[in-house]
Protein backbone atom coordinates (compact mmCIF):
# COMPACT_ATOMS: atom_id res chain seq x y z
CA UNK A 1 0.00 0.00 0.00
CA UNK A 2 1.49 3.18 -0.69
CA UNK A 3 1.23 6.05 0.69
CA UNK A 4 0.66 9.57 -0.85
CA UNK A 5 3.05 12.46 0.34
CA UNK A 6 1.64 16.34 0.00
CA UNK A 7 3.89 17.72 -2.53
CA UNK A 8 2.76 21.85 -2.69
CA UNK A 9 5.45 23.40 -1.27
CA UNK A 10 5.72 25.58 1.98
CA UNK A 11 3.12 27.39 3.13
CA UNK A 12 0.31 27.38 0.55
CA UNK A 13 -2.62 25.35 0.78
CA UNK A 14 -3.50 21.71 -0.65
CA UNK A 15 -7.04 21.17 -1.85
CA UNK A 16 -9.28 20.88 1.70
CA UNK A 17 -7.81 24.05 1.89
CA UNK A 18 -5.68 23.49 5.12
CA UNK A 19 -1.95 24.63 5.31
CA UNK A 20 0.49 22.10 4.13
CA UNK A 21 3.47 23.07 6.29
CA UNK A 22 3.94 21.28 9.41
CA UNK A 23 4.29 22.96 13.03
CA UNK A 24 5.42 20.99 15.87
CA UNK A 25 2.87 20.69 18.61
CA UNK A 26 5.49 22.02 21.57
CA UNK A 27 2.58 22.66 24.55
CA UNK A 28 -0.18 20.43 25.87
CA UNK A 29 -2.57 23.40 24.82
CA UNK A 30 -1.68 23.15 21.18
CA UNK A 31 -2.19 19.36 21.71
CA UNK A 32 -5.40 19.62 23.31
CA UNK A 33 -6.94 22.09 20.36
CA UNK A 34 -5.66 19.86 17.64
CA UNK A 35 -7.50 17.07 19.04
CA UNK A 36 -10.26 18.49 19.85
CA UNK A 37 -10.92 20.35 16.44
CA UNK A 38 -10.38 16.77 15.37
CA UNK A 39 -13.22 15.83 17.75
CA UNK A 40 -15.72 18.21 16.33
CA UNK A 41 -14.71 17.37 12.55
CA UNK A 42 -15.39 13.53 13.86
CA UNK A 43 -18.68 14.42 15.63
CA UNK A 44 -19.95 16.39 13.02
CA UNK A 45 -20.31 13.88 10.68
CA UNK A 46 -22.77 11.82 13.08
CA UNK A 47 -25.16 14.76 13.94
CA UNK A 48 -27.91 13.09 12.41
CA UNK A 49 -27.26 9.54 13.68
CA UNK A 50 -30.05 9.53 16.35
CA UNK A 51 -32.28 10.95 13.64
CA UNK A 52 -31.32 8.10 10.83
CA UNK A 53 -31.64 5.79 13.35
CA UNK A 54 -35.16 6.36 14.57
CA UNK A 55 -36.33 6.24 10.72
CA UNK A 56 -35.06 3.46 9.73
CA UNK A 57 -36.42 1.44 13.39
CA UNK A 58 -39.70 3.67 11.70
CA UNK A 59 -39.25 2.07 8.55
CA UNK A 60 -38.63 -1.51 9.94
CA UNK A 61 -41.55 -1.71 11.79
CA UNK A 62 -43.41 -0.02 8.69
CA UNK A 63 -42.33 -2.92 7.09
CA UNK A 64 -43.40 -5.73 9.20
CA UNK A 65 -46.77 -4.57 9.73
CA UNK A 66 -47.09 -4.32 6.01
CA UNK A 67 -45.61 -7.75 5.60
CA UNK A 68 -48.03 -8.69 8.89
CA UNK A 69 -51.17 -7.53 6.48
CA UNK A 70 -50.17 -9.03 3.29
CA UNK A 71 -49.61 -12.30 5.09
CA UNK A 72 -53.48 -11.98 6.47
CA UNK A 73 -55.28 -10.72 3.23
CA UNK A 74 -53.11 -14.23 1.73
CA UNK A 75 -54.59 -16.19 4.68
CA UNK A 76 -58.23 -14.60 4.38
CA UNK A 77 -57.91 -15.34 0.32
CA UNK A 78 -57.14 -18.75 1.04
CA UNK A 79 -59.73 -19.76 3.82
CA UNK A 80 -62.66 -17.96 1.16
CA UNK A 81 -61.40 -20.24 -1.63
CA UNK A 82 -60.98 -23.49 0.76
CA UNK A 83 -64.33 -22.43 1.97
CA UNK A 84 -66.11 -22.07 -1.33
CA UNK A 85 -64.50 -25.54 -2.47
CA UNK A 86 -64.93 -27.29 0.87
CA UNK A 87 -68.49 -25.90 1.31
CA UNK A 88 -67.38 -25.14 4.86
CA UNK A 89 -67.50 -22.13 6.59
CA UNK A 90 -64.50 -19.86 6.61
CA UNK A 91 -64.59 -19.06 10.15
CA UNK A 92 -64.03 -22.73 11.02
CA UNK A 93 -61.17 -23.17 9.06
CA UNK A 94 -58.03 -23.46 10.87
CA UNK A 95 -54.11 -23.24 9.48
CA UNK A 96 -51.05 -21.01 8.49
CA UNK A 97 -50.81 -22.33 4.31
CA UNK A 98 -53.28 -23.35 2.08
CA UNK A 99 -52.73 -27.26 2.05
CA UNK A 100 -53.16 -27.00 5.55
CA UNK A 101 -56.59 -25.26 5.33
CA UNK A 102 -57.43 -27.11 2.35
CA UNK A 103 -56.62 -30.55 4.84
CA UNK A 104 -59.27 -29.01 7.28
CA UNK A 105 -61.48 -27.87 5.14
CA UNK A 106 -61.93 -31.57 3.76
CA UNK A 107 -62.12 -32.79 7.55
CA UNK A 108 -64.88 -30.26 8.37
CA UNK A 109 -66.83 -31.65 4.71
CA UNK A 110 -66.75 -35.18 5.90
CA UNK A 111 -67.88 -34.81 9.46
CA UNK A 112 -70.63 -32.16 8.35
CA UNK A 113 -71.98 -34.82 5.83
CA UNK A 114 -71.60 -37.58 8.51
CA UNK A 115 -73.77 -35.70 10.86
CA UNK A 116 -77.35 -36.76 11.21
CA UNK A 117 -79.26 -33.72 10.70
CA UNK A 118 -82.43 -32.99 13.18
CA UNK A 119 -86.01 -33.87 11.95
CA UNK A 120 -87.41 -30.74 10.88
CA UNK A 121 -91.02 -30.00 12.12
CA UNK A 122 -93.86 -27.89 10.51
CA UNK A 123 -94.40 -24.73 12.55
CA UNK A 124 -92.43 -25.26 15.34
CA UNK A 125 -92.58 -21.60 17.02
CA UNK A 126 -95.79 -20.32 15.67
CA UNK A 127 -98.10 -19.58 17.78
CA UNK A 128 -101.53 -21.60 18.01
CA UNK A 129 -104.34 -19.99 16.51
CA UNK A 130 -107.31 -18.55 19.19
CA UNK A 131 -110.42 -19.53 18.57
CA UNK A 132 -112.55 -16.82 17.49
CA UNK A 133 -115.57 -15.69 20.55
CA UNK A 134 -118.11 -12.94 19.08
CA UNK A 135 -118.06 -11.56 22.90
CA UNK A 136 -114.44 -10.79 22.56
CA UNK A 137 -114.42 -10.10 18.91
CA UNK A 138 -117.08 -7.01 19.89
CA UNK A 139 -115.38 -5.96 22.93
CA UNK A 140 -112.37 -5.50 21.35
CA UNK A 141 -113.93 -3.67 17.95
CA UNK A 142 -115.73 -1.35 20.43
CA UNK A 143 -112.36 -0.36 22.50
CA UNK A 144 -110.23 -0.23 18.88
CA UNK A 145 -108.05 -2.90 20.03
CA UNK A 146 -107.56 -5.29 17.16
Amino acid sequence: MSETTDTAPAGEQNTEGQHTDFEPITSQEGLDKIIQSRLARERAKYQDYDELKAKAEKFDSTEAELSTLKADKQLSEWKQQVSKDAGVPADALRGTTLEELTAHGEVLKSLLKSRPTAPVVPDVGKQPEAKSDPTRDFVRELFGKN
